[in-house]
């Protein structure tokens, strides 16, 4: 065959074509395979920044390995005890307590003494309990932990450096809760930095040549740093920023709730002046120098929470983060009692007037705690508790279940220092169930009475008739305690011996028993805040969930007598009837009587006493491993269209044995102050 020059250049061309294809795809792959390592200097792409949230400092020995503080006291509110020194003059107690902790408070937080948890945003509950078991990880709306969220609006500045040209490229001021893009190169590495004071006020441009920034005594610093490099397959990453306290919180506070007592007097003071200092943190290496005292000595203690005159703190920030100790004088402590009678709380406590407070170590991060706390130690108390669900435990009274195991826990109810609440003893006498009607009657006056319980926790169940609650009054008349709940009112019977006789302006009261189904949720209002947020925890304006099929509302009560309770809610917030005068919750100012409109709020039949149950509208009581009243998480009911809560569809966190314990507390000190006579 004759191949023509025609043909024998088209073979070449082919040729030359073939191996010009072969080595463009060597060096081609040989590229990419250099840039897949180094990525495409010079491409354009971008970084989102964001917030995650605030985080501890490791805590770390001087041989790196992690401390662990689990067997060490603690507060009831988790701070590691360091020190604690004890005085008593007769059923006083004044502890001197140094606790520590590790500072992830953020702007958004309503009570810095409140149980640390990491909140972790859910998907839609209703969607979840289909698919997810008992111990699913998904049910886990909080995460006991060390991170928390940033508030939405706090300020923080973000800064990108190159690290090729060490040139700040990006400075820019940045509102927690939103996004920030910046324009960056691929493949180039670059480093970061962000600092906060942690407030919603702008902050001064960084000084590119002299990157340091003022650390103030009433605010803190918060820092976060780290790398961010593009690849070349990549178009955009994610820089999530967690800040972590750079200085140290001292925190100092005066706490008499624990013998009902307002503070009317008081001056403390630090011994020595130079306590307190401020620095310069450079926020390129993170170093904290410059240190320059801030002369402190007189203490403006002022209330914690807002309304309550038994509770008084100072704090500063201090950039001296390895001090250890602190000594304060305090030359003045007076308090008047829940009777009027005044107490010159020094003169019963004289050796109380000075005291160091000395702490396991310093670091930044780190909050140190000078407690002075006051206590009466309760005497003897007699409870009698009308149980009518041996299943549920609705009156605390089955030790296997949550509310009798959290009512019956020394820890929780004792004489020790460690005690949440300072009791002799409680002699609790469980009638399980009340067999006829009658029976309260028969305990508190009638056959079976021995002795005036000086406080009754009863259920409205329907065996109970009119002798039982005439009885249930004249033991509120008498000065006994009573904790009432009650979701249905056969014959207005609590209507016509209870309530009509408490209040006695209102010729229109009713009782209104509403099938809601369970799950039903009520917010409770901002009052009595020596209640709401003591001792077992803070929950005012968070919620309380019913556990039966009905809520038994009071009605059409007079301005009169209206002055004569604390409404702690009204209507419920998942329902379309928002009933929002209808009364659910109170507590009489006049009397020692509590009143909950569903039998139900200590309800739960779980016998595993830490476990939650997976029901949207059942067992809402829940404790934890130590038997110490926490939320129940992802409860209620799903929202009707038209509720005052309509948007929520991830369920709400109800503090029905928090609140419990805080009620039954009270109850407790109002019985030592104001109860039956012995």
């Amino acid at each position: 065959m004759l191949t023509t020059d025609t043909s024998i250049k088209r073979r070449v061309s082919r040729l030359l074509f073939f191996f010009t294809v072969i080595i463009a795809g060597t060096s081609i792959f040989s590229s990419c395979s250099k840039k897949t390592e180094e990525g495409a200097v010079g491409a354009e792409a971008t970084i989102s920044i964001t917030v995650g949230g605030i985080t501890t400092e490791d805590v770390a020995t001087p041989g790196g390995k992690t401390k662990s503080m689990s067997l060490a006291p603690q507060t009831i509110h988790g701070e590691t005890i360091a020190n604690r020194r004890v005085l008593k003059n007769g059923k006083m107690e004044m502890s001197l307590i140094a606790a520590e902790s590790s500072n992830i408070s953020s702007a958004e937080d309503i009570d810095l003494e409140a149980p640390i948890y990491d909140l972790v945003k859910q998907p839609s509950r209703y969607k979840q309990m289909s698919s997810a078991s008992l111990n699913s990880p998904a049910l886990s709306a909080v995460i006991p932990g060390v991170r928390r969220a940033m508030a939405s609006g706090v300020k923080y500045w973000f800064v990108l450096k190159n690290r090729s040209t060490q040139a700040i490229e990006q400075s820019v001021q940045v509102v927690s809760g939103t996004t920030l893009k910046l324009d960056v190169v691929k493949g180039q590495y670059y480093d970061w930095y962000a600092y906060s004071y942690d407030n919603t006020d702008n902050i001064p441009p960084l000084d590119a040549n002299n990157p340091k920034v003022q650390t103030y005594t009433d605010k803190p610093l918060l820092y976060a740093s780290g790398e961010a490099r593009v690849q070349s397959f990549q178009t955009d990453i994610s820089v999530q920023i967690e800040f972590k306290h750079q200085l140290k919180l001292l925190k100092i506070h005066i706490d008499s709730r624990g013998i009902l007592g307002d503070i009317t007097d008081h001056i403390a003071e630090f011994v020595d002046n130079d306590y307190i200092k401020t620095g310069l943190f450079n926020v390129i290496d993170g170093t904290l120098g410059s240190l320059t005292t801030v002369p402190t000595t007189t203490l403006s203690m002022v209330e914690e929470v807002q309304g309550s005159h038994q509770f008084l703190v100072d704090q500063y920030y201090t950039a001296d983060i390895v001090r250890d100790r602190y000594k304060f004088k305090v030359s003045e402590l007076k308090i008047k009692l829940p009777d009027g009678t005044p107490q010159d709380l020094l003169a019963n406590f004289p050796s109380g007037r000075e005291e160091t407070f000395i702490f396991s170590d310093g670091g930044k991060g780190k909050i140190h705690y000078a407690m002075v706390d006051i206590w009466r130690n309760i005497t003897k108390k007699r409870i009698m508790q009308f149980e009518p669900s041996e299943e549920f435990s609705l009156a605390a009274g089955q030790i296997d279940r949550p509310s009798g195991a959290f009512f019956k826990a020394p820890i929780n109810f004792g004489p020790g220092v460690e005690c949440h609440m300072r009791i002799e003893e409680m002699s609790r006498h469980v009638i399980i169930p009340p067999s006829r009607k009658g029976e309260i009657y028969d305990y508190l006056e009638g056959d079976q009475y021995k002795y005036d319980p000086d406080i009754v926790i009863a259920t409205g169940f329907a065996n109970y008739d009119s002798t039982d609650y005439k009885a249930l009054y004249k033991h509120l008349q008498r000065g006994g305690g009573l904790l009432l709940m009650a979701s249905k009112d056969n014959g207005s019977l609590i209507e016509k011996h209870i309530l009509k006789k408490i209040f006695p302006n209102s010729s229109n009261l009713s009782t209104n028993s509403v099938n809601e189904q369970p799950g039903v949720i009520f917010k409770l209002n901002q009052v009595d805040v020596n209640i709401q947020t003591w001792p077992f925890g803070d929950v005012r304006n968070r919620y309380w969930g019913t556990h039966g099929y009905e809520t038994l509302y009071l009605e059409n009560l007079s301005a009169a007598d209206l002055n004569d309770i604390e409404v702690y809610s009204y209507g419920p917030v998942n329902k379309n009837n928002h009933r929002l005068t209808s009364i659910s919750m109170f507590r009489h100012k006049k009397l020692n009587f509590f009143y909950v409109g569903d039998e139900g709020f200590l309800a739960s039949r779980m016998t595993n006493l830490s476990a939650q149950d997976n029901s949207s509208g059942e067992n809402p009581f829940t404790v934890n491993a130590d038997l110490f009243p926490v939320p129940r998480r992802l409860y209620g009911r799903i929202p009707e269209s038209s509720a005052v809560e309509s948007g929520n569809l991830h369920g709400w966190s109800v503090q029905n044995s928090i609140l419990f314990g805080n009620i039954i507390s009270w109850l407790l000190m109002q019985s030592e102050y104001n109860g039956l006579e012995p």
